[in-house]
């Protein structure tokens, strides 16, 4: 029987929240139990950009080349770099920050919009190490040698491990994505019932050249006796380490961006990529069954005010501004969404922050006023709750509505005129612009017969790390360093 329900009407902020329920959802079923009903065993905590911001896929030439200058001549090479550096400082920059605990409420994980806090996470993370006083204990002899030689058998197989890998959850995330929708429409349901194992044997096939081309295993075991050794250090010389290394010259010294601590993305070649991309659509038709999943809080948690708005000059919309939508008739949308990791190793030790050998100085500051880096409560408290580790992208965004083909109408008066900003839906920028550093970014849409089409990357948001237990949390008896116990 043919799926007819795409004929279906619903308030357009119905369909938003839907939709931002829908991506949450699909963004925990990939990080989940492949054969879970659940959306994984921890939900991913979430900030969202409302509306997203834009980039374009040049903006990731530090990343795509590593900051290695390309060009004929030395002159050319030398300019690019110099392009390559202020694009790095200027990303690194924009995702060195605190996310707010807005999205974190009572026991559950929901995803809020991003407000990060004042204090970016390199200042916070500076200011934690300074404050910070480490147990007096020995330092086993060798430990040095053995964990670098550790890391010297671990490294050759860093490029394989990491290929294989992206692999593996690109399949993954198309067998995930191709449930999901199955448990939304018969039509869906018909088409996973046939392609649905195959693409399950595509992520066996993925997994097992992950573990055979990957080293998986190896790998792995390699890295667990690295961090099994780390936790034996002295942890004088892990904290006198952590320091040298974040007070090194900063690799992102910039006349533009100022001193940054370098986080690239990986994979570097995302934005220009095929791979790594998965196909996401939501319909109209969606609705009624989404409403019966995990994704109804979204429906009833609708503060966060995902709908319609009016997007100004510079990208920024408010639930004052509103675009009046009133026939949502065959809603769909689809876009591509890569999920792509945020690595700052270089300066940044998460290791040091969960270790249970320092605590604040008592004649610190933060000691005198008892502060905690988390509380592990839900929601958390303290200076750093939890910190990106991965950014949220999409492109090749088009949204079919009935309202679109009606050239009187609000919205599409909005999206064709120049000097109106734009549309944002959910956390999808039409038109809007954004300021970053001295650039302007600019999303151009495109109506054409009921079909809003947006060129160009926009990054919707970004998954955290929680620390989820106590920061600092000491053990019992120790002796401080200054001879305190």
């Amino acid at each position: 029987m043919p799926d007819t329900t795409t004929t279906t009407e619903a308030p357009i902020d119905t369909l938003a929240n839907a939709v931002m329920g829908a991506l949450y959802s699909f963004v925990g079923k990939a990080a989940g139990d492949l054969d879970s009903d659940d959306d994984g065993s921890d939900e991913p905590f979430i900030s969202w950009c409302q509306p997203g911001i834009p980039f374009e896929a040049g903006d990731f030439d530090f990343a795509k080349h590593m900051l290695v200058g390309q060009g004929a001549t030395d002159e050319e090479r030398a300019l690019d770099a110099g392009n390559q550096m202020t694009q790095a400082a200027g990303f690194s920059r924009f995702v060195d920050f605190v996310p707010s605990v807005d999205g974190v409420v009572g026991g559950n994980v929901q995803g809020g919009v991003l407000r990060p806090g004042r204090a970016a996470l390199s200042e916070i993370y500076k200011r934690i190490l300074d404050a910070s006083q480490v147990a007096q204990l020995p330092e086993p002899e060798g430990l040095n040698e053995k964990i670098a030689a550790l890391q010297a058998q671990a490294k050759p197989l860093e490029e394989a491990y990491q290929a294989r890998q992206s692999t593996y959850e690109t399949a993954k995330m198309e067998y995930v994505l191709a449930r999901m929708q199955a448990s939304y429409s018969a039509t869906a349901r018909l088409e996973f019932q046939a392609k649905g194992p195959v693409l399950k044997s595509k992520v066996n096939q993925a997994r097992q050249a992950w573990e055979i081309d990957g080293n998986k295993t190896t790998y792995e075991n390699l890295l667990a006796e690295v961090a099994s050794l780390r936790s034996k250090r002295s942890p004088a010389l892990w904290r006198a380490e952590a320091l040298a290394k974040y007070d090194d010259l900063p690799e992102g010294q910039n006349a533009t961006f100022g001193e940054a601590r370098i986080t690239m993305p990986y994979p570097g070649s995302f934005a220009s990529n095929t791979t790594g991309w998965m196909d996401f659509s939501f319909k109209v038709g969606d609705l009624a069954t989404s409403e019966t999943t995990k994704t109804s809080k979204w429906s009833a948690s609708g503060g966060f005010g995902w709908g319609s708005l009016k997007l100004g000059a510079s990208g920024s919309g408010s639930e004052d501004s509103k675009v009046a939508v009133s026939n949502t008739k065959n809603f769909a949308i689809r876009m591509q969404v890569a999920q792509v990791s945020l690595l700052r190793s270089n300066w940044f030790d998460s290791w040091f922050l969960r270790s249970d050998f320092w605590r604040f100085n008592p004649s610190s500051i933060e000691g005198q006023n008892a502060d905690v880096v988390s509380d592990g409560a839900m929601p958390p408290k303290g200076l750093l709750i939890a910190y990106p580790i991965a950014a949220l992208f999409v492109r090749n965004v088009e949204i079919t509505l009935d309202e679109l083909k009606d050239e009187s109408s609000e919205l599409t008066k909005t999206l064709k005129g120049e000097a109106s900003g734009g549309w944002g839906f959910g956390v999808i920028n039409a038109g809007g612009k954004y300021e970053r550093g001295s650039t302007v970014k600019t999303h151009t849409a495109h109506v054409e017969n009921g079909v809003l089409k947006i060129e160009g990357l926009s990054l919707i948001g970004f998954v955290h790390e929680l620390m989820g237990e106590p920061s600092p949390s000491p053990k019992d008896g120790l002796t401080w360093v200054d001879g305190s116990s």
